[in-house]
Parts: structure tokens; C-alpha cells; sequence
């Protein structure tokens, strides 16, 4: 151990051999946590437009705190007003880790996951990689709807595909605005049946607070109502 041309390994240097593995691992454990509590992540799971998991029950904690009061509301989820925000997530689950219902692909830091905003499964992104390759660009730009390889459902593969930690603004642009969808796929109220609405109310606010004008005690139309003034005076008979 001296006096050999060797050298003695210290302490911090074993340690250190464990430090990456053990920074993988904690990074994969964190992926699979609740985006709002930081809990890990357990059924029933729902996700946002920008990609983030969250447990259901976590959530609708949030909703109704900050419906009671603005200070609870966060910067982050203001997109989050009710469940109409989110899409119900189908996890499948293998050894408390979450993997591909198809590949069985293991999700964790470095391997990409996805979930289909029509049916919500959850799966490998490489996977629908595969499925988009089989179309054409021009195919691809005619809005080409697809089958989920998990379920069966149909969705399209420009505004439907939401990749956990990406936010694609343009896509939920186009699902709100032009859709008239909420992220959950739910119908948002046309703007018109809102103002009809608004308008009927006002009207009808402004016939029951209206007061009828009233007749001027000077109405010539009224005999019984005019003023002294307007009465002739009588003559006196002189005696």
C-alpha cells in the first residue's frame, strides 16, 4: 500500500464510481412526478397542453383553493381553470415505473413520452415517430387522422400528440381558436350565444328598473290639477 509506485484510493473517490448512477436514477424517479405537489405520480393521472402530469386529486385541490382566493392561484397553471384544462391520462404501469403499452419502453429522463389528447394513452414518442413516417408530406399536410396504437382511437397527428415537458403553443392556439375545443376536447360556448345572453339581460334589467314618467301637476289635460294660478279670479259685486 506505500512505497510501491501505487496509489491509495480515498474515500471521496469510491464515493464518487456511485454519484452518476445515483443522479440517473433520482432524475428518473423525478419524471414521474405530480407536477403541482411533486409527489410521485399515481392513478387517476391527468396532463395539461404543456405536457405536465398531475395527480387528479392534487389538482382539483388547486382548482378550489384558487377559486376560493387569487393569492393561491400560480403563475404556471393559469392555463388550469377546471378539468376542461386537462385530458384524463391512461398509465400503464410496470414495477412503479410508467412504460409503453405497446413497446414496453421504460419512461425516464432521456427516453421521450407522449399521450394522445382524444383517448389520453400514454406511450413511447419514437413509437408514433414510426406511424407518422408511414405518411407522405403532402399527406401530412392535409391533416391525415390516424389510429392509437394502444386503443384504436383516431387523432390527428399535428394537433392531438402532446410531448410530456414541451409546450407547442401553435397547436393549442389552433385547438382553442380554431376548433373551439378545450384542451379535454370539450366544446367551448360560441361568443355569440354569450353576448345574445348578455344583451337579453341588460334589456331586461333596464324594463324593470324604468319608471313611467308622471303627469305635471300643470297639465292643462287634468282640470283637477291646476294650479291656482290658472283659475280666473271672480268679481266682486259692488254693494
Amino acid at each position: 500500500m506505500g512505497n510501491d509506485g501505487g496509489t491509495i484510493a480515498k474515500r471521496q473517490d469510491l464515493f464518487s464510481l456511485h454519484k452518476p448512477k445515483q443522479k440517473e436514477a433520482l432524475e428518473d424517479e423525478q419524471v414521474n412526478v405530480c407536477a403541482i405537489s411533486y409527489m410521485p405520480l399515481s392513478d387517476p393521472v391527468v396532463g395539461d397542453y404543456k405536457g405536465f402530469l398531475y395527480r387528479k386529486d392534487k389538482l382539483i385541490e388547486y382548482i378550489l383553493a384558487s377559486k376560493k382566493s387569487s393569492e393561491n392561484q400560480k403563475k404556471e397553471l393559469k392555463h388550469i381553470r377546471s378539468l376542461k384544462d386537462v385530458v384524463d391520462i391512461k398509465v400503464t404501469w410496470k414495477n412503479h415505473q410508467i412504460v409503453c403499452p405497446v413497446t414496453e419502453t421504460v419512461r425516464t429522463k432521456k427516453i421521450q413520452f407522449a399521450y394522445l389528447r382524444p383517448c389520453g394513452c400514454l406511450m413511447a414518442y419514437k413509437l408514433l415517430e414510426k406511424i407518422r413516417g408511414q405518411f407522405r408530406d403532402s399527406d401530412l399536410e392535409n391533416r391525415p387522422n390516424s389510429s392509437c396504437p394502444n386503443c384504436g382511437r383516431s387523432f390527428h397527428f399535428d394537433h392531438d400528440v402532446v410531448k410530456l415537458g414541451e409546450s407547442d403553443e401553435e397547436n393549442h392556439q389552433y385547438v382553442t381558436k380554431v376548433l373551439k375545443e378545450y384542451h379535454s376536447g370539450k366544446k367551448r360556448l360560441k361568443e355569440k350565444t354569450k353576448t345574445k345572453s348578455t344583451e337579453s339581460t341588460a334589456e331586461s334589467t333596464l324594463e324593470t328598473t324604468s319608471v313611467a314618467p308622471k303627469k305635471s301637476s300643470t297639465d292643462p289635460s287634468n282640470p283637477s290639477k291646476r294650479s291656482l294660478s290658472d283659475t280666473p279670479t271672480a268679481k266682486r259685486t259692488k254693494v
